[in-house]
């Protein structure tokens, strides 16, 4: 009997044996017919993503749902290029899921073979983060090499998770998507096709589990981030509302008390933080909220420490206050319960940055959040927003850089998707002055000029001159007003220099603005208007962009009646220039709306044409005509 059972298990290792080669040929045939599909012009890219497979299991649990992401890429070597797929790395955060196994293959022209083994894998945690790095390399890596390589992630807070692109880093000949779930479960999924993707969908039932996949051919590599404002406008993707807990997808409302719940014990009131709030009582001289940003970042570094569950949920306040540093969410939660020991009553708010992805107010889950603020709500007013990691900023401006971002305020029963807004203070304004002479000693044309930044362009200015290499206020300030308005400055004075208000006075050649034609004139293009605000580049982006509410007025003073000859003047939704003269000075103002507008759209482009043909601009001397 013993001796049967041998010849069973070695009849059954062999059978197996053979029915992985023929899988695995089968499976190459299946890649190689893929390849006769390959486009010309992608016959140039270093690696090519043949087929590319993201399997998601979703499992309901008692002790907490489980999430099992498997993904299965195969790609073709086009030609030699290390920055690929020669050194490959997956990473895993820890903070939420276990990556629980990586398989990698590499088949070689001359049918021969490699599989990558554990001991192969180099594994590192990063300091200070949830993120470990898992790499491998693939040997004889040369043109004509396809690669197989499978990562399989359990996660255990699937509600961190919830967004699943169609396109990669490479581009993609064929994209599947596949959710399987529980035949109880009700959960909240869609397709977002922003790029217009022909994508088949199926759906089968078996075995109590619903699967439906979603194909899709000749997808191209994603943009950098910088070439969208709006990515998850544009990128097509399957959003997946996949609960903690129970099988029924979460509204947003419950998802913020789940947060809240994982998260209460960080804002308890412990008697240092309530010796601090009455410190910042006693001190205060305005408005305590004020006072309160202020000495918080002061007193607690911005610096992130992102082992483990903290990557998402912060320390609690006595602990950030006795360590002096921590992230956006730390620093939000010291000044949250700060505020609250002198019985003001604020949220903590999570937030995308610009240029990263949104979630979807359809399918509520916490992907697509990467910075945490503090929101006050004061009455009927709309929420005041405070950004405790910009420690250069004032209370009321540290907001600006996050205007048209979705943030998701946590308050219990009351979590709410709200847009940030500017608040009725909020300033945008450039104001320049700018007096024309003739030097008497070598007869050249120069400019004695006043720059007045108010709001947001004084924040940045203020901000960069914080962040700077050099400790020469004058030599950043050049630099700023060179690249930025394109005043080539010989000399600098700072007037006033704050994160509200920064006031510049300088002196530059004017001479190459000058012609000579009759009695001479000049083009009046220096300043330019401020290329923060009034972008050149906003029609390359891809999907919606984003114009903020902005004012620049410049006048030029001459020596002499002065006329204006081919104003560009336009008036559209969105912008408009006017001119006008006096007896010896031009004016331009130019005024901008906040609005958010596809990157192809008509008036868009006729801007765009529009603003650059200002330089067209010219003042003569009145008394030559």
């Amino acid at each position: 009997m013993r001796k049967l059972t041998i010849h069973i298990v070695l009849l059954a290792i062999i059978l197996t044996s053979s029915a992985c080669v023929q899988h695995t040929e089968t499976r190459l045939s299946q890649i190689g017919d893929k390849l006769t599909d390959l486009p010309s012009s992608w016959q140039d890219i270093p690696v090519v993503l043949i087929d590319s497979k993201t399997d998601l299991e979703f499992e309901i649990r008692s002790s907490g749902n489980r999430l099992i992401k498997t993904r299965t890429d195969w790609y073709r070597v086009n030609r030699r290029n290390p920055n690929y797929m020669e050194n490959v790395e997956r990473y895993e955060v820890n903070s939420y899921e276990k990556l629980v196994e990586i398989k990698a293959r590499a088949y070689y022209p001359d049918n021969s073979s490699w599989t990558l083994q554990p001991q192969d894998i180099r594994r590192r945690k990063i300091p200070l983060s949830n993120l470990v790095i898992h790499r491998f390399d693939i040997p004889g890596y040369d043109p004509g090499v396809l690669i197989m390589v499978q990562t399989r992630h359990r996660i255990f807070h699937p509600e961190f998770t919830g967004m699943f692109l169609f396109g990669d880093d490479h581009p993609a000949l064929s994209r599947t998507i596949a959710l399987s779930y529980p035949v109880e479960a009700d959960l909240k999924f869609g397709i977002e096709n922003g790029q217009d993707l022909t994508i088949n969908e199926s759906t089968i039932t078996q075995n109590g589990t619903h699967t439906h996949k979603y194909h899709s051919k000749m997808v191209t590599d994603r943009w950098p981030r910088s070439k969208s404002p709006f990515p998850e406008q544009y990128y097509s993707a399957l959003h997946v509302s996949f609960p903690p807990s129970g099988s029924r997808s979460y509204t947003w409302q419950e998802l913020g008390n789940h947060y809240l719940d994982l998260s209460k014990q960080a804002f308890a009131l412990s008697e240092p933080i309530k010796l601090l709030g009455k410190q910042i009582q006693n001190t205060a001289s305005g408005d305590i909220v004020d006072h309160a940003f202020d000495t918080i970042v002061k007193k607690i570094r911005y610096q992130g420490d992102w082992d483990g569950r903290y990557a998402f949920f912060p320390r609690d306040a006595s602990t950030i206050l006795q360590h002096g540093y921590g992230d956006c969410k730390e620093i939000s939660t010291i000044l949250k319960a700060t505020l609250a020991s002198n019985h003001i009553p604020s949220s903590l708010a999570l937030v995308s940055t610009r240029n990263y992805f949104q979630p979807i107010e359809a399918y509520p889950h916490l992907d697509g959040f990467n910075h945490t603020i503090l929101a006050q709500k004061l009455g009927n007013a709309p929420y005041r927003f405070l950004d405790g990691t910009w420690s250069w900023a004032h209370a009321g401006n540290s907001y600006y850089h996050l205007i048209g971002r979705t943030a998701f305020v946590l308050e219990k029963d009351r979590s709410v998707l709200v847009t940030i807004a500017p608040d009725k203070d909020f300033k945008n304004e450039i104001t320049t002055r700018s007096t024309i002479f003739q030097n008497p000693s070598d007869g050249l044309w120069k400019c004695h000029g006043r720059i007045d930044l108010v709001g947001k362009p004084a924040l940045r200015f203020y901000s960069q001159l914080n962040w700077r290499d050099t400790l020469d206020n004058d030599a950043f300030a050049k630099t700023f007003l060179l690249n930025n308005l394109g005043v080539d400055a010989s000399a600098i004075t700072l007037v006033e220099l704050s994160s509200q208000r920064v006031m510049i006075d300088y002196i530059s050649l004017f001479q190459e603005s000058y012609l000579s034609l009759g009695n001479g004139g000049f083009k009046l293009s220096v300043p330019n208007l401020y290329k923060q605000e009034i972008h050149t580049g906003l029609t390359d982006k891809r999907g919606p962009v984003q114009l903020s509410r902005f004012r620049q007025t410049d006048q030029w003073e001459f020596s002499f009646p002065a006329s204006l000859s081919e104003p560009d003047t336009f008036d559209m939704p969105f912008a408009r220039c006017t001119w006008n003269t006096e007896t010896e000075s031009v004016k331009r103002t130019y005024r901008q709306n906040s609005i958010v507008i596809p990157s192809d759209d008509f008036q868009l482009k006729k801007w765009n044409a529009s603003h650059k043909a200002l330089v067209k601009a010219r003042a003569w001397n009145q008394e030559g005509k």
